[in-house]
């Protein structure tokens, strides 16, 4: 149980430091790609904020007409239009990194998590997935010698018999 607590305290650990630690996720990143970031996130914005006016002038028109077809359409071709911004500002190095740390923070803590989990059920002696899944490995290994084992004392059956004949 003490180990299981020491390592679970020991993931914890390495899962801040790996948290606090700016060049875990940041990299090699330049200042003039930093630059480049802060340009495109106001571009970023500039562009939604005309898609939204836009959008809302095209979407009152529509409705006092009444098209409801041509309304939905608005809107599919104004979700169209933010996935392309977005898509746009996703193309830059530091963006890309912060999204990576993002992805490995989340599996972090789902490992964290899992971990903690683990050491809860063992300290109460209690079996995890994990533990299931390796008695089910060994389970069909094991299957797998038996009949083995099982077609070679039939072969030497066989050679005994047919020596005896």
């Amino acid at each position: 149980m003490l180990d299981e607590i020491a390592k679970t305290f020991k993931a914890v650990n390495d899962f801040m430091k790996t948290l606090l630690d700016p060049t875990t996720y940041l990299g090699d990143v330049t200042l003039k790609e930093f630059g480049e970031l802060y340009n495109d996130i106001a571009n970023c914005f500039f562009k939604i904020s005309s898609l939204n006016a836009e959008t809302y002038l095209k979407a009152i028109t529509e409705m006092q007409r009444g098209d409801a077809e041509s309304l939905l359409n608005l809107y599919l071709n104004y979700i169209s239009n933010l996935e392309d911004i977005f898509a746009d500002l996703m193309d830059n190095p530091v963006m890309a990194a912060y999204i990576n740390i993002l992805n490995k923070i989340y599996l972090r803590s789902l490992l964290l998590i899992q971990n903690l989990n683990n050491a809860f059920f063992h300290s109460m002696g209690l079996a995890t997935r994990k533990d299931i899944v390796a008695l089910s490995e060994a389970y069909v290994d094991l299957k797998g010698d038996i009949k083995r084992e099982t077609r070679r004392i039939l072969r030497e059956i066989k050679k005994l018999q047919e020596g005896s004949k």
